[in-house]
C-alpha cells in the first residue's frame, strides 16, 4: 500500500530542489545573476518550502545566498520575505543596503 502526499503549493521545480537539499545538504540549481537581476522565484520558494517544513538549515541557506546576491533589483522583495518570515538578519541588511544606496 503507498501513500501519497499532495504538495500543490510548492512548484514541483522547487520540490525537487527542496527534497535534493533535504537529501545533501547543497543546493545546486541557483542563478546568481538571475537573483541579482531580480528573478528570484527560486530562491524565495526554497526559502517558503525551508520555513514551512521546518528545515532551519535551508532558511539559513536560503538567508545567507539573499544576503550575499542582494541587489538594487532584489532587495525590497527580500526586505518583504525578512517581514513575512521573521528573518531580522535579512531585514536587517536589506535595510543597510537600501540607507547605503541613498
Amino acid at each position: 500500500q503507498s501513500t501519497e502526499l499532495l504538495i500543490d503549493d510548492i512548484d514541483a521545480t522547487i520540490l525537487s530542489s527542496f527534497l535534493r537539499f533535504v537529501d545533501d545538504g547543497i543546493i545546486s540549481d541557483l542563478d546568481k545573476e538571475s537573483i541579482i537581476d531580480g528573478r528570484t522565484d527560486h530562491l524565495s520558494g526554497l526559502l517558503y518550502a525551508g520555513h514551512k517544513y521546518m528545515v532551519d538549515d535551508l532558511v539559513q541557506t536560503c538567508t545567507s545566498f539573499m544576503q550575499f546576491w542582494m541587489s538594487d533589483r532584489n532587495v525590497e522583495h527580500f526586505l518583504n520575505l525578512s517581514n513575512i518570515y521573521d528573518i531580522p538578519n535579512l531585514k536587517n541588511c536589506a535595510l543597510d543596503f537600501m540607507q547605503c544606496r541613498k
